[in-house]
């Protein structure tokens, strides 16, 4: 292992992962203190990047505070990337807030137009005002209609979002910091009905998180290792168990074939791509 100068750790349990984080920045302060120490003639430094994908709530509107409630900023110094999801029990927060916003802007069309149909019995003065203030009207929830559309898009949720940011923000990462060895800890409690992901709030009431399917663990699990594949001095890829625990009927009690199906899913694309199999563990 002596030629492993750069580790990449993906931790994509539904929980940020603050222990490994906390390791990670740990190791990368000391490693660089030690080296203002040294000479500047040593070989390619050791480097650790890591990085979490997880739901984020705090739950100062939601009601549910989701654990641990970490991971929501980035830590450039100590070599640490968090990309936090918003939970889909937050969609239904913006979708309440989306509706009430909609109709505070249909009572003031509706007012605006009875006014404007008594102001055109008026002078012919008055009509051209009317007419001002029904292309003022029309303006402001045409702008009001993208303005909601903008912040469903900014307020993405699930699997989606989830993906997205797998595609846009992980794989970007990974390429940019070109590691020798890529160690996965692979958490499946975003997959749809696991209970590790299920949020409590005040009333009493469960809402799922998010909703990845076992077909996601596949293509996020093969894209991972394509972009550690497609560096220069990659050695291979390790993947280490982490989070899952099925679902939860009350007949049935504790159903993990979600759990499995996921599992397997995540097997076939660590096999997607050109690494000896030996070096998957």
């Amino acid at each position: 292992m002596d030629d492993i100068e750069k580790v990449c750790v993906i931790d994509f349990d539904v929980h940020h992962g603050n222990g490994t984080e906390e390791i990670a920045r740990s190791w990368t302060n000391r490693h660089k203190r030690e080296q203002m120490m040294r000479s500047s003639s040593l070989s390619a430094k050791k480097q650790i990047f890591f990085c979490s994908i997880h739901l984020a709530d705090d739950g100062v509107r939601s009601g549910i505070e989701f654990y641990p409630n970490t991971g929501v900023k980035d830590d450039p110094l100590g070599n640490c990337l968090n990309v936090a999801i918003a939970p889909l029990w937050a969609n239904g927060i913006e979708e309440k807030r989306i509706k009430t916003r909609k109709r505070h802007f249909d009572e003031q069309t509706t007012l605006c137009e009875e006014n404007n149909e008594a102001t055109m019995n008026a002078t012919q003065d008055t009509t051209t005002t009317t007419a001002n203030v029904t292309t003022a009207v029309t303006t402001t929830t045409a702008a009001a209609t993208t303005s909601t559309e903008n912040s469903s898009a900014a307020n993405e949720t699930g699997r989606e979002a989830w993906m997205r940011a797998v595609k846009e923000r992980l794989v970007p990462a990974i390429r940019a910091f070109a590691p020798n060895l890529l160690i996965m800890s692979a958490g499946f409690d975003a997959a749809e009905t696991d209970l590790g992901n299920v949020g409590v709030d005040r009333r009493g009431e469960r809402k799922v998180g998010v909703n990845l399917q076992p077909k996601d663990y596949e293509e996020m699990t093969a894209r991972l290792v394509e972009a550690v594949e497609s560096c220069p001095e990659a050695k291979g890829v390790v993947s280490i168990l982490e989070g899952g625990y099925g679902s939860y009927d009350a007949s049935s009690g504790l159903d993990r074939d979600i759990l499995a199906k996921c599992c397997v899913s995540h097997v076939k694309g660590l096999s997607s791509f050109g690494f000896d199999k030996s070096t998957y563990q």
